[in-house]
């Protein structure tokens, strides 16, 4: 059986400083593909939502509109 790894996900304003950390544990297998992103108390804008696990890196941009 393989293990779950360690997951960490980020949110960056435009200026790479960190806004929030939206999850950071290990999440059993079947919750591991969605993630809502609460955005009510952020200012319009462009963010970076980045995803680390296993030794690797993704990244989608969010643009919020209020």
């Amino acid at each position: 059986m393989q293990e779950v790894t360690k997951a960490e996900v980020t949110m960056y304003d435009v200026l790479g400083q960190r806004v929030r950390t939206l999850y950071e544990g290990r999440p059993p297998r079947e919750e591991g593909r969605r993630l809502t992103v609460e955005t009510r108390d952020l200012p319009s804008g462009v963010y970076v939502v980045r995803l680390r696990a296993g030794g690797r890196m993704q990244t989608r941009r969010l643009t919020v509109v209020q």
